[in-house]
């Protein structure tokens, strides 16, 4: 049956209301769930949110919530929770974004690029030739370190470069009581240049010598 509204009827429910031309709805039974069809969209809603919607620009899937959802435009599918895109492609970018946003991974054609702090638990393999691992700078004049630390957080030693015009590389041991040892199993470790050491023992500067503990020290009358 239809009445003069233009609405169909069926068992005394209303299944249709058509307000032609802005509007089309189709309505469940239960007068809850509705279809609504315009010139400029397609909304479903079930009674209480939006669980669908697509119009000339993006189609939406809602989660029972409301507020989750999945957009999928022209030139980009998003994954919304409700606050911000959690995951986002589009022609150039894969993102993958942390619950606050200030963190995320991003891959595109040339690479994996990493914002934030990492955690990797597991053996860190780089392949590939010429120079595997860079370190560069983010601020001008800054130089970039690799620190070990305890699992308390507190560091033990560092490798790098010093700050500003400090182009002297480092390797510090800062445990107590360590060492740094430079190892060649059954090789040479080689020094192409000048050494020069600092805090030797002894007087003089004509010799550097080392005693029977293995000690080095500076002498101005031979060892």
């Amino acid at each position: 049956m239809v009445d003069n509204t233009g609405a169909f009827y069926d068992g005394g429910e209303i299944i249709t209301v058509s307000n032609f031309p802005d509007i089309d709805k189709i309505i469940s039974p239960d007068g809850l769930k509705n279809l609504t069809i315009t010139n400029t969209a397609l909304t479903y809603n079930d009674g209480t949110n939006t669980r669908f919607l697509s119009d000339a620009v993006t189609s939406r899937m809602y989660a029972p919530n409301g507020a989750d959802y999945i957009s999928v435009g022209d030139s980009a599918t998003y994954i919304n929770d409700g606050i911000r895109s959690r995951i986002q492609i589009d022609g150039t970018h894969s993102y993958m974004f942390s619950p606050n946003g200030q963190k995320w991974v991003d891959i595109i054609n040339s690479g994996l690029i990493i914002q934030g702090d990492t955690d990797i638990n597991g053996i860190f393999t780089l392949t590939g030739d010429q120079v595997n691992f860079q370190m560069k700078a983010k601020t001008v004049g800054q130089k970039s370190v690799i620190g070990w630390y305890k699992s308390d957080g507190t560091r033990i030693g560092w490798l790098g470069h010093g700050t500003g015009a400090n182009y002297d590389l480092t390797i510090r041991n800062e445990g107590v009581g360590g060492n740094v040892q430079l190892l060649a199993d059954d090789g040479i470790v080689y020094i192409n240049d000048y050494l020069k050491v600092s805090t030797l023992t002894g007087t003089g500067n004509d010799y550097v010598c080392v005693d029977s503990t293995g000690q080095m020290f500076r002498s101005s009358a031979g060892c």
